[in-house]
């Protein structure tokens, strides 16, 4: 990957050039991102999958206090946004933050730690041989967690997760200087050395993005920094969510199944190669007279024996049919209900009209086996028994009328072997309908 290098002045950012390598959440957001005026997409963001907490860092009158003010102020309701308290070892000093920082003790602080209240923790070197702690609140896991650090977290914190976006405030060093004087007069010659001492410049190998809060963009910084949050809150995958990334690779094909490849996201930004097999989707048809239910009966190779099922069938007889076929139609709700009536008259002999039968549910096998099976219910005046049927197959069909309670017996016993199915018909007995 080349790096060019934006230039302001004296300033050099190594910026991303090429996406080709962004995964997960960065790609999905990279093009809202890259339009924010102020921000700086930088080549680390390539390590970024998924976004669950953005530690805001900036040297030392940065502006990243005045920001995180403004940030607070918008997302103070928010149910998806938490802005972590940071507890702090440091005495108060006037010009600080009061709602930034809770400060406490060494020793409240360490209780902290041991308790599990404090759930990130580093420390910090400053001035001569004095060390303060800082350490974020334990939160809840399913909202975006702003963190409002320094410069430290990043080299203090053994690891930044992949789901941590590191966002640098960067203003040049002269400015920090007037800013800090201007906010805390009252710090010494050495603490004042100290801070301007940690350049602006040292935060960049640490950050994915930069905010460049001084000169023609210090006015929109605001504004993007909270565009960046609502962005990442809409992409981002909250704890215990995972996503298919796409990018669906064929392993193998027969007439009625296909192998496939595909990429996963998980929360913790783990991305992970799954398998799936697929076949053409099915119908299955409840077909009542308002006191009894018709199944059919029928030897079933893989149990080895008889098995009582809802009637049904494949929607198409091979899955390069279904895959040509879905390339047009998002719904197969149309061309499912045609092929449940074909199905119910080879098996049963009944012709159904379209206003006797009605789509009821849509049944999803899992993850690895993709097999959907369409349900519909069709209701019929009372009608007689059926002889028995030989389909195009050469399936050997016996179609029975039984009494909802014997059917609700025949689920629960296990004659009705397809527990999808079993299911389907013991919600429509108990409630009613599905």
């Amino acid at each position: 990957m080349s790096i060019s290098l934006y230039q302001s002045s004296d300033l050099q950012f190594p910026i991303l050039t090429s996406i080709e390598n962004l995964q997960g959440v960065a790609k999905e957001a990279y093009n809202e991102i890259n339009c924010l005026r102020s921000l700086v997409i930088l080549e680390k963001f390539q390590e970024i999958t998924n976004i669950q907490a953005i530690a805001v860092i900036g040297s030392s009158a940065s502006g990243k206090t005045t920001l995180l003010k403004d940030v607070r102020s918008q997302f103070s309701s928010s149910e998806d946004i938490s802005l972590s308290k940071r507890f702090i070892t440091r005495p108060v000093r006037k010009g600080d933050d009061l709602i930034e920082n809770q400060h406490v003790s060494l020793h409240e602080f360490e209780e902290k730690v041991i308790s599990g209240e404090i759930e990130v923790s580093w420390k910090r070197k400053m001035e001569g041989e004095r060390v303060e702690f800082y350490g974020f609140e334990k939160d809840r896991k399913d909202k975006i967690r702003i963190y409002s650090a320094n410069n430290d977290f990043v080299r203090g914190v053994d690891e930044i997760s992949k789901t941590i976006l590191i966002l640098g405030v960067y203003a040049p060093d002269e400015l920090r200087k007037e800013r800090l004087l201007s906010r805390s007069p009252d710090l010494t010659p050495e603490e004042l050395g100290y801070r301007l001492g940690d350049s602006s410049q040292n935060i960049i190998p640490f950050c994915h993005l930069l905010i460049k809060n001084f000169g023609p963009t210090e006015e929109s910084s605001i504004t993007d920094i909270i565009a960046l949050i609502k962005i990442v809150a809409q992409k981002c995958l909250r704890w215990g969510e995972m996503r298919d990334l796409g990018n669906h690779r064929c392993e193998h094909k027969s007439r009625l199944f296909e192998i496939t490849n595909h990429d996963v996201l998980f929360s913790n930004g783990i991305i992970k190669q799954f398998q799936y097999v697929e076949r053409s989707p099915g119908t299955r048809v409840l077909v009542t007279d308002g006191s009894r239910i018709l199944l059919t009966k029928e030897w079933r190779e893989e149990i080895n024996g008889w098995d009582y099922r809802l009637p049904g069938g494949k929607i198409f007889e091979t899955v390069k049919e279904y895959k040509e076929d879905r390339s047009f139609h998002q719904d197969f709700g149309n061309v499912a209900k045609k092929a449940a009536m074909k199905e119910i008259f080879e098996e049963t002999g009944v012709l159904l009209s379209e206003k006797n039968i009605s789509f009821a549910s849509l049944s999803k096998c899992g993850s690895l086996i993709k097999w959907d099976l369409y349900y519909f219910i069709a209701n019929l005046p009372p009608a007689s028994n059926l002889n028995r049927r030989v389909t195009d197959e050469s399936e050997m069909i016996q179609p029975i009328w039984f009494s909802f309670a014997d059917v609700k017996s025949l689920c629960l016993n296990g004659a009705i072997n397809e527990e999808r199915s079993a299911l389907f018909i013991l919600k429509f007995i108990l409630k009613g309908d599905v």
